[in-house]
């Protein structure tokens, strides 16, 4: 599922409407066509009428002349009029049956104008990547809306996106849901769209009443969900390596290529773990820029430092700002999503990292110290993901550690715990984490590219 630039949504925007237009004009010429044949038809029938009157004058006229009388005039005369009556009865069944057809090809007609723009603009969402290309099989997830609450009703099984429910088995309002297999999520928005209050659901369950908390729904859900997403969001990255006046890059990497193939593997990472979290999310490269600046090589979290605030030239519209600079004073990373920043920063420079074992806890050695045995790219992997929620999701360090979703092979430490050292193959988010960031993602206007519109 790809994303739109401004200039992208536009010009799916031009081409949409131009659809829309073909095919207004091309019903109003229909309606125009049927309009003539309908005056022709009304003009024939006309024109039948007026001969069949004239012949039933000339009939009547001949026996008028003939000279026959009495009964027998009677009876041709009567012969005359039943003619006449058939020949109107005719005309007018005649009449009926090519008003009837001519009715049927206008809403065929209509139909087919209908489908051509419908297929055209698909074929629009496609070739821009809005909507799953239809050769691609969706694969089957298991998960089926009812109509009803209590699985009653109408059905539909959701193996892809619906940007809109209306015209499906259960409309803009299913009630209740299963979902029968493990590692797969939904979306539920209230909105067309995929806009509007969101309601995130993952791993088996059922839920007979969406609108009742009580029975795992949502306050508000019930009957009332319009559209729904299984694909994952892309979110595009403008990513900016902050290096040092005589072009040192920070933490220590050797080289540009160096340094692009760990923030690759940063990327791949974060990725696997949104994939194992079934967060209906993932990250790409858009652009990467090397800029040389001292001040930015070193950011500080205090609020009165200027060196926070990052130059506009630096941020592109449409996209999350990432910065990789050397040194955060007292952090691993910042968020910014304020008007002086909007960006989140990692610092590549690491003083210590600790292997830890399949619980994780870290494994001393012979003398109590901890052995340094996890990589520095999954520390920043760790660091990247920790930092991209805080600023797409908005999300805060929480309190209490969540126990829902933990693995079964081993203990789960919550990603935004402040201070985590957890390997990033330990770590996790929850259900409201998750929902949460969905949530803040509909209103920013940089995820406004990934939904139709």
């Amino acid at each position: 599922m790809g994303s739109l630039s401004k200039e992208g949504r536009k010009d799916a925007r031009k081409e949409k409407k131009a659809a829309r237009k073909d095919a207004r004009k091309e019903k109003k010429d229909i309606r125009k066509t049927v309009k003539e044949e309908k005056k022709e038809l009304r003009q024939d029938t006309k024109d039948k009428k007026k001969t069949a009157k004239k012949e039933k004058k000339a009939e009547m006229e001949k026996i008028k002349k003939s000279g026959v009388t009495g009964k027998e005039k009677r009876e041709l005369k009567k012969e005359v009029r039943h003619d006449a009556k058939d020949k109107r009865k005719d005309t007018r069944t005649t009449k009926k049956e090519e008003k009837k057809e001519i009715k049927t090809e206008k809403k065929l007609d209509i139909k087919q104008a209908e489908t051509k723009k419908d297929e055209r603009i698909k074929e629009i969402k496609e070739e821009r990547g809005m909507v799953p290309a239809s050769e691609e099989p969706a694969p089957y997830l298991g998960i089926t809306l009812y109509a009803n609450s209590n699985f009653r009703g109408d059905s539909m099984s959701v193996n892809n996106d619906w940007w809109t429910l209306r015209g499906s088995k259960v409309g803009n309002n299913p009630c209740s849901i299963k979902i029968s297999q493990n590692n797969v999520a939904i979306l539920l928005y209230k909105k067309k769209n995929w806009n509007g209050k969101v309601m995130y659901l993952r791993h088996k369950k059922e839920i007979s009443d969406l609108d009742d908390p009580d029975r795992g729904g949502k306050k508000g859900f019930g009957n009332s969900i319009t559209s729904v997403r299984v694909n994952p969001f892309i979110i595009e990255l403008n990513v900016t390596v902050v290096t040092g006046e005589n072009g040192e890059l920070p933490g220590g990497w050797p080289s540009r290529t160096e340094a692009e193939k760990e923030i690759k593997e940063i990327i791949e990472m974060t990725n696997d773990f949104l994939e194992r979290q079934n967060s209906l999310l993932q990250v790409k490269i858009n652009d990467l820029e090397y800029r040389i600046d001292e001040k930015r090589w070193h950011l500080d979290k205090k609020k009165n430092d200027k060196r926070i605030k990052i130059p506009a030239s630096w941020k592109k519209s449409g996209f999350v700002n990432v910065i990789f600079v050397n040194v955060v004073t007292d952090a691993l990373g910042i968020s910014d999503s304020g008007k002086r920043g909007n960006y989140f920063a990692v610092g590549v420079k690491r003083k210590s990292i600790d292997l830890l074992d399949a619980n994780g806890n870290t494994i001393p050695d012979n003398e109590g110290n901890s052995i340094v045995g996890i990589t520095q790219v999954e520390s920043l992997a760790k660091t990247f993901v920790h930092e991209l929620f805080h600023h797409i999701g908005d999300l805060e360090h929480p309190i209490d550690e969540p126990v829902e979703d933990l693995d079964d092979e081993g203990i789960m430490y919550n990603m935004m715990t402040q201070g985590n050292a957890a390997n990033i193959k330990l770590l996790h988010l929850t259900n409201s984490q998750i929902e949460d960031t969905h949530q803040k993602i509909a209103r920013h206007a940089w995820a406004k590219t990934k939904r139709v519109e």
